[in-house]
């Protein structure tokens, strides 16, 4: 998408061993239960908006983690396919926030960065999965 600020693969990649970069997986809470990158945080995209303006104790009550202030750099918004990713970048951007929409490589991609999805802890295959890995 035009306009949308990207992070190639390697890049993240490098990031992310650095541990400066916050994932933000903006798919349904159903797709993130079939397993997300490990470390990411799941915002639907639908609950975006609303999410980056709550309070930072009723963000924190709702998503179980610390609310990513405007100006936080290295925020980067994934899905399964991109469009909502952009669009999430997008969004965050108008309410002043910095992130990247990871471009080069889809699903595929994240696929080669990690190799196995990771369920997501409250998912009900999650305890179960977590524990063969």
């Amino acid at each position: 998408m035009t306009g949308v600020p990207t992070i190639a693969l390697p890049e993240l990649r490098a990031l992310l061993a650095t541990g400066r970069v916050r994932l933000i997986d903006v798919r349904t809470r159903e797709e993130v239960a079939a397993g997300t990158i490990p470390g990411a945080l799941n915002i639907p995209v639908s609950e975006l908006e609303a999410a980056l303006q709550m309070e930072p104790a009723a963000f924190r009550a709702a998503y179980t983690a610390e609310k990513p202030e405007p100006g936080e750099e290295n925020l980067v918004f994934f899905c399964q396919i991109g469009k909502r990713g952009a669009l999430a970048t997008q969004l965050a951007q108008r309410l002043g926030h910095n992130g990247y929409w990871p471009v080069k490589g889809r699903m595929e991609g994240r696929a080669r960065l990690f190799p196995r999805p990771v369920p997501h802890p409250l998912s009900p295959q999650g305890p179960e999965l977590r524990r063969g890995l």
